[in-house]
């Protein structure tokens, strides 16, 4: 487990549990006696699941939506850890990401990116959904010893999202893919609202996929993201071939991102 996460879990242990813990990044014995204590997890939980649990719990303390208290990690907790991390250290929630609604020509492939359009093609928000089989095995970007070979998404993007993966298989070759962290999913459907707003998120009607998070996070621009380097060139002629946006290659942020969804 990233010793990031480690130190945030330790120092809500000391914050709201007065635990009086060393915050070093090392789930010792001191923070595993501490764990055991707070009454809300359950006792049977293991130290990492209970320190996912923790910041589940004190991100929806701070209104922050971090889905069920689980002890699993996930795109959702992913966001919520990435907000809570950001308040502690900032004194308030980032300012709201991928807010805008798009508007312009109703003629495309895929809806505007606006919630009216979205639900008129997809359905309200979490519904329709199918399954898109990658010809190649895909690892959890949080989990990355658990594979995947298919995963829920909107009915109508599935069938585009597997000429994608079979175009990119075809090209690249699997150990190229691997080497190109091609093959780290991100998530897909995911029913929440935008990082810090009040709009849905595209992944809410499971239109979007997210890949190889760690190097492309949110706010990384072209010079930072993995994805950005011209080796991705073929990988994002694919998706764009099938109607698909690329949010680093439109407006150079949040490079994991590709969603089928028109912004003009």
């Amino acid at each position: 487990m990233n010793s990031n996460i480690i130190k945030l879990a330790q120092s809500e242990l000391n914050r709201l549990f007065h635990a009086n813990i060393g915050v070093d990044g090392i789930a010792g014995k001191n923070t595993k006696a501490a764990l055991h204590r707070v009454t809300v997890l359950p006792t049977e939980w293991n130290t990492k699941r209970k320190i996912v649990g923790l910041i589940q719990y004190v991100a929806t303390m701070e209104n922050i939506d971090a889905g069920a208290i689980d002890g699993k990690w996930g795109p959702q907790t992913e966001s919520a850890y990435a907000d809570l991390s950001y308040k502690r250290e900032h004194g308030r929630l980032p300012e709201p990401w991928r807010q805008d609604e798009f508007t312009g020509s109703s003629e495309g492939q895929w809806p505007l990116q606006n919630e009216a359009a979205m639900n008129a093609f997809y359905g309200e928000v979490g519904t329709n959904q199918g399954k898109a089989n990658s010809p190649y095995p895909l690892k959890l970007a949080w989990q990355t010893n658990k594979i995947v070979n298919r995963f829920t998404c909107h009915e109508k993007v599935a069938p585009a999202i597997e000429r994608v993966l079979q175009k990119v298989l075809t090209h690249y070759g699997l150990e190229e893919i691997q080497r190109l962290r091609l093959d780290l999913w991100g998530g897909a459907l995911n029913v929440r609202k935008m990082r810090g707003g009040s709009k849905w998120s595209t992944h809410a009607w499971g239109t979007s996929i997210d890949w190889d998070p760690s190097n492309n996070q949110l706010r990384w621009n072209k010079q930072k993201a993995t994805l950005a380097a011209p080796e991705y060139d073929f990988w994002w002629n694919c998706w764009e071939e099938e109607g698909a946006v690329s949010l680093g290659r439109e407006q150079d942020r949040d490079w994991m991102h590709v969603q089928f969804a028109r912004l003009r």
